[in-house]
């Protein structure tokens, strides 16, 4: 969502803004219970929010008061607010953000098993903000893909095109998905850490190759049995059911954006060798057949 947009909301003037906004107003403008808009922020009294508000600073810095205090946020940072808190951004030097908003209660009936994971249980309860002052440290590389999933939501519910619902859904989901992973990681040993996020990274750049257990073990210099305690004990969850969680990530996209694929070719093209197991696997997953998700996508996304 740019500036020019976002202003055909509450005008051109940002200074005149009320200081609590409604949730539903940006949500009406998505068509979601979700939003996301990119904005140059300049200098903004205390507000809050009636939905819960994560913000990425992509440039610039300023001082961020909440909670009753200040402190310097700068190109990297992440502040999660919790509904109904009140802050305000001060002293801005070009200060770059995509802030965006959404409905807990909403994200949760969407998000599958993410909601269950203790990193998203401390994130989106007040304890956490409390204690960090709303602020979220993350490798850089972690931050250029929360920022990339984010903008390709913008660009959904901006050009909404057939099936946006569903995508920029997933968009916004995957991007709270790699916040709450890495808040559940950030006490796993650094060279334990690094050794799994290297086969994760190989994961998904080969997902549609022949990728087994004992492959990975090798690439993170593990015993096949460490490998897959250590997988479960990061990702709470096997390195096979990734592998097929991604996979069915892969052809849900695929189903909607290229309507010339058939559900054989879909499933040969993300690494299924048998197109009657990957529909079961779809199903499985997704609660949907491939062709009904592909006929009926805003339908079946909201029924899950």
């Amino acid at each position: 969502m740019t500036i020019r947009s976002i202003n055909s909301i509450f005008g051109s003037d940002m200074s005149k803004m009320p200081k609590h906004y409604a949730g539903r107003q940006f949500f009406a403008v998505s068509g979601l219970p979700f939003f996301a808009m990119r904005i140059l922020q300049t200098p903004h009294v205390l507000h809050d929010h009636d939905c819960f508000e994560i913000v990425l600073v992509l440039d610039g810095k300023a001082e961020h008061q909440i909670y009753g205090t200040k402190h310097e946020i700068s190109k990297g940072d992440i502040l999660i607010i919790p509904i109904h808190q009140s802050h305000a951004y001060l002293n801005t030097e070009k200060l770059e953000i995509i802030n965006a908003l959404f409905d807990k209660a909403e994200l949760e009936k969407a998000a599958f098993d993410l909601p269950q994971l203790k990193g998203y249980r401390e994130l989106f309860l007040k304890t956490f903000p409390v204690k960090n002052n709303g602020r979220l440290t993350i490798p850089s590389a972690k931050f250029a893909v929360i920022t990339g999933l984010l903008t390709n939501f913008i660009s959904e519910t901006a050009t909404k095109r057939p099936g946006y619902k569903a995508m920029a859904a997933s968009l916004f989901i995957q991007a709270i998905g790699v916040i709450v992973r890495h808040h559940e990681h950030i006490n796993a040993p650094p060279l334990l850490l690094s050794r799994i996020e290297q086969t994760l990274d190989f994961v998904e750049t080969h997902y549609n190759e022949n990728i087994c257990l004992d492959q990975m073990a090798r690439m993170a210099h593990m015993s096949r049995s460490s490998y897959q305690r250590s997988f479960r004990r990061l990702m709470n969850t096997s390195l096979i059911r990734h592998l097929i969680n991604f996979r069915i990530g892969k052809a849900s996209s695929l189903l909607l954006s290229n309507p010339e694929l058939n559900i054989t070719e879909i499933a040969f093209q993300i690494g299924f060798t048998d197109s009657n197991y990957f529909s079961r696997m779809f199903r499985k997953i997704t609660g949907h057949t491939p062709r009904d998700f592909r006929r009926f996508p805003n339908k079946t996304h909201y029924q899950k």
